[in-house]
């Protein structure tokens, strides 16, 4: 049978397949090594390491602060006597807290597991595991991307697991998008926990159907 001609074109218009909606793990972005899935009804989401090329602005402030505290105290110390130098501990502290950030930005890898009773979280970096925590799934009210501050005007972002009263970070070298699918594939989960949704922890749901 002939087929009707699109007016705009002027081509025979094909019949088309519509796909479903992509569930959060199918909406992956493109190029992400951030690995999730889901087996056997748990979510398992896996965050590599990126080595510098994760690196922020933080990673830069923090060398350049640093540096010049360094300068300063050492400066302090030859001019003024250890007592004037002992003015630059709160600035070592401040620098202190930046460098665990950029470290944990280029060299953490994150490994966390939800299942419709318990969940694990447990971040590593060069050997050393920087946090660890577990607990039952009900326990988990979600996953949100907050602004933790700017370099430069632009906005930090900082990927936020939601546990009642406290919130542990993961994925500190990611980039903003690959947060947002991170958070998406954690809320999407956890809604159909809440809803013994099983196709969808399984990932068995239909993908497309006929126009």
């Amino acid at each position: 049978r002939a087929r009707a001609l699109d007016p705009r074109t002027g081509v025979p218009v094909r019949s088309r397949r519509r796909r479903a909606a992509k569930t959060a793990i199918e909406r992956a972005p493109a190029g992400t090594a951030v690995r999730a899935s889901r087996v056997g009804g748990e979510l398992l989401i896996e965050v590599p390491s990126k080595g510098l090329r994760a690196a922020s602005g933080t990673f830069g402030f923090a060398v350049v602060w640093n540096a010049f505290v360094a300068f300063w105290t050492v400066s302090a110390a030859a001019g003024g006597g250890l007592l004037f130098a002992a003015f630059s501990l709160p600035f070592w502290s401040a620098g202190a807290v930046m460098a665990r950030k950029a470290f944990q930005e280029i060299a953490e890898e994150t490994t966390l597991t939800i299942s419709p009773d318990t969940y694990s979280l447990k971040s590593v970096a060069a050997g050393r595991v920087m946090a660890a925590v577990s607990g039952e799934t009900e326990d988990v009210e979600g996953a949100r991307v907050v602004i933790s501050g700017s370099v430069n005007d632009v906005p930090l972002t900082e990927l936020e697991l939601v546990l009642g009263a406290d919130e542990m970070s993961l994925g500190a070298g990611l980039t903003t998008r690959e947060k947002e699918w991170v958070r998406d594939c954690i809320n999407e989960y956890l809604a159909a926990v809440d809803s013994a949704d099983e196709a969808l922890m399984l990932g068995e749901s239909e993908r497309e159907s006929e126009l």
